[in-house]
Parts: structure tokens; C-alpha cells; sequence
């Protein structure tokens, strides 16, 4: 909490704490994870901001811990979508471009599906105003050297 230069009272509402959520807190969040649930839906659960969420996962080991359990079972979850429409013969009832979406969108790390290659010299980046000369070498066969 902030104090006041002037007075040295306190400013603002105190910050949330762990123990002012719910006593099965934990169990909740690995509950909606499992479920397919994950950030908004604990944020909501938990009726706090992205900004005290953020907070949270930096300042408390127990609510990260928790947080990561769930996205793990929510990304499982996710994942077993697919799986099971296989296995079960109904992936024809799965729209694979939303479905790829959903999977890029909310699991970024896992799923991205763009490339990015950093071209360097020597740690430093190719300028691409500069001229870049290209020696190409063809290595002759022994048939194309009895021909020249």
C-alpha cells in the first residue's frame, strides 16, 4: 500500500492476500483447468483484476504454482479434443481451423506456427543496405571435366 508524503496515512485499498480467497481456492483453479478453463475464468472465479492476477503470479509462489497446474490440464484438456474425435471416428465434427486457432491463441508458446529466423555476421545484423556478394562453386563431375 502507498502512504501519503504529507501525512503518511495510507492510500488506497489494501492489497489482496491468499487467504481472502476462498478456502478451496486451489482446488477450484486445477478444477477449471481440467475443464479447458483458464485465465479469464480464474480471474472471474476469483473476482480480481489482470492486474492484481499479474501480481499474484509474481509475489506468490502458491497462487503461480496453482496457476500453472491449471493451465497444464486446461492445455491437456484442449489437446484431447482432437484425440478422442479421432479415436472416436467424429473429427469430420471439428472445425480444424477454429479448432488450430483456439490452440495458437491460447497455448502461443506451444503452438506457434510462425518461424522466425534472426539472419546475423559475426553476432551482429546484416545490414541490408550493403551489398552481399554470393560466390557460388560447381564441383564438376568426372564426366563434365572430360568435356571441358
Amino acid at each position: 500500500m502507498t502512504m501519503t508524503k504529507r501525512t503518511g496515512k495510507p492510500v488506497g485499498r489494501p492489497r489482496l492476500t491468499l487467504e481472502e480467497f476462498p478456502k478451496d481456492w486451489k482446488e477450484q483453479l486445477l478444477k477449471m483447468g481440467a475443464e479447458g478453463m483458464l485465465d479469464v475464468d480464474i480471474k472471474v472465479y476469483l473476482n480480481i483484476s489482470n492486474d492484481t492476477f499479474v501480481r499474484l503470479l509474481v509475489d506468490e509462489p502458491q497462487f503461480l504454482e496453482a496457476v500453472s497446474q491449471a493451465r497444464q490440464l486446461s492445455h491437456a484438456w484442449w489437446v484431447s479434443i482432437s484425440r478422442n474425435s479421432f479415436a472416436s471416428g467424429t473429427s469430420k465434427q471439428v472445425n480444424s481451423q477454429l479448432y488450430s486457432l483456439i490452440l495458437r491463441n491460447r497455448f502461443k508458446d506451444e503452438w506457434n506456427a510462425e518461424n522466425k529466423v534472426d539472419i546475423t555476421s559475426g553476432g551482429e545484423k546484416i545490414d541490408s543496405n550493403k551489398k552481399i556478394e554470393i560466390e557460388i562453386v560447381r564441383k564438376l563431375t568426372d564426366g563434365d571435366k572430360d568435356k571441358n
